[in-house]
């Protein structure tokens, strides 16, 4: 299981360096008929699903969020980390979760120096200006570069964890935990940004 490999892993970790971290780990199930994906999210790091669906107004295609993962806390800005036998435990503070996909779904995967600054909808400026039709199927969008968007992402995250005037979910966080109605601004944290798309495979590539 996806909590028996990363406590086996934090254990190892954890005697050959000192620190915490938050950690969100995905693995591609094998599967004949569908596309699915188990994770493993623990603290405030995590990932959303991005899928192109009909407009109801005018029947275009537009990226809707799916699904985001929700920060594990102890409370706001405390989040579950490990750290060996000085961090959490794995089994107790970890959320396991499955998702069935579609071709062409896209996943993102971030640390909280991008939650911290953007909400997971707001990726989707990003997203499209990364993606364009796919030649051999012109009712699909495809990614032309994941580092792109990726960076795209990881530069917005940034730029807005500078502004101290804007409003974050960091800062929007805070004020629901009572740090002050005034509270307003971005924050500084560690960016990662990790970009894949669920692409069909061809019937002719035989699986070994």
């Amino acid at each position: 299981s996806l909590v028996e490999l990363v406590d086996t892993a934090n254990g190892m970790a954890a005697k050959a360096h000192l620190g915490s971290a938050t950690c969100t780990t995905l693995r591609l199930v094998p599967d004949t008929t569908d596309y699915k994906i188990q994770t493993l999210n623990i603290g405030d790091s995590g990932y959303s699903i991005h899928r192109r669906t009909n407009n109801n107004s005018d029947g275009k295609k537009e990226l809707k969020m799916i699904y985001s993962s929700i920060p594990g806390q102890k409370r706001f800005n405390f989040p579950h980390q490990l750290g060996g036998e000085y961090g959490d435990v794995v089994a107790k503070v970890g959320v396991e979760k499955e998702h069935v996909l579609e071709a062409d779904d896209i996943i993102v995967v971030y640390s909280d120096g991008v939650s911290d600054n953007l909400f997971p909808h707001q990726f989707h400026a990003c997203i499209d200006d990364g993606m364009d039709m796919d030649m051999e199927d012109n009712n699909t969008m495809m990614i032309l570069s994941y580092s792109w968007i990726a960076d795209c992402i990881a530069r917005s995250a940034y730029e807005l964890g500078k502004d101290k005037s804007f409003d974050s979910p960091f800062a929007q966080g805070a004020r629901e935990a009572g740090w002050g109605m005034n509270f307003n601004g971005g924050k500084h944290d560690d960016i990662t940004v990790v970009v894949a798309q669920i692409r069909a495979q061809p019937e002719h590539i035989e699986v070994l």
